[in-house]
């Protein structure tokens, strides 16, 4: 019985290194000595190199030969720099996207509850807090250490964070003292375009000898935009396999002639590893609370809500 595998039965190399006979059931039985090729170490190994990231204009073709649509043309380039821009809006939907976190400071102004601009790029808040300093260096209004800095870094020593309270637009407009001082314990985020911005209530107290507050938080930013077809996503490593998914959905739902069993294949393909990637990029604590508007299929497993 002849072979198509090298060295197999029938062949040459299967001659020469291997003894076959037929056992009493028909089946084939082989014997004999392994190839010296294949004893030992094997030839080759591996490259030892794990910080390969795809640019954009690679995700592109990737996803363009999935979606068996042209890619010689600079509109098409074009095209697909724009979908890749609206797929990461899109993502800004789908949770806590946990590369996203940028730790932020504002030191607020006694006597003043609001409203404080937060960064154009912020998209939710995460665990905001107030901050107060403590021995040996108190900030304190008409005190000896005067004003603290405008920008304080996370890891600063003798501090005290205190967790604020979310409210809503009805319960910060049915505070009947919005003015009324002292240390704040909540906060109402105000989503306006394009700087969203907060009040704070109590409001911080402008009396002399009382803390200076510090408004602490993480914020949830904007991924940044595709640019040059020659950068780098703003995404882990760990998700371009879904970014080029949903584009190649994306390219085939708008080639002028539509496949539509593709363009279904390649949306269940692009939510499939889409829910993949979003369970990996979860938080790792034994224990987590989801209130506010996390708590869907798209959630990570972190504790926050919607502004």
């Amino acid at each position: 019985m002849a072979s198509n595998i090298p060295g197999g039965i029938g062949t040459t190399e299967g001659q020469n290194n291997q003894t076959t006979y037929s056992n009493n059931l028909g089946a084939v039985q082989v014997t004999g000595t392994v190839p010296s090729s294949l004893t030992g170490t094997l030839p080759g190994s591996t490259s030892n190199v794990t910080n390969w990231v795809p640019d954009a204009i690679q995700i592109i073709q990737e996803a363009s030969e999935m979606a068996s649509v042209d890619f010689t043309t600079s509109y098409s380039l074009r095209s697909a720099k724009r979908s890749l821009d609206f797929l990461s809006m899109e993502w800004a939907n789908l949770g806590l996207n946990l590369w996203t976190l940028v730790w932020e400071s504002q030191v607020l102004t006694p006597g003043f509850a609001g409203p404080y601009q937060l960064p154009v790029d912020t998209i939710d808040l995460v665990a905001p807090s107030i901050r107060t300093f403590n021995n040996p260096i108190r900030y304190t209004v008409g005190g000896t250490n005067g004003n603290p800095p405008s920008v304080q870094t996370i890891d600063q020593e003798h501090c005290t964070d205190i967790i604020l309270a979310r409210m809503d637009f009805a319960s910060y407009q049915s505070i009947p003292n919005k003015g009324k001082e002292g240390r704040p314990i909540t906060v109402y985020t105000q989503r306006l375009q394009p700087n969203p911005q907060v009040y704070f209530w109590l409001s911080p107290s402008d009396r002399q000898g009382h803390d200076i507050y510090t408004f602490v938080y993480f914020k949830l930013r904007r991924m940044q935009n595709v640019g040059n077809a020659t950068n780098i996503l703003d995404i882990p490593f760990s998700f371009v396999p879904t970014m080029v998914k949903g584009l190649a959905h994306q390219l085939a739902v708008k080639a002028p002639v539509k496949n539509f069993n593709l363009i279904q294949l390649l949306k269940s393909e692009y939510i499939e590893s889409r829910t993949m990637a979003l369970r990996e990029n979860r938080d790792r604590s034994s224990v987590y609370l989801t209130p506010g508007g996390y708590g869907d299929e798209y959630s990570s497993g972190y504790g926050t809500s919607a502004l």
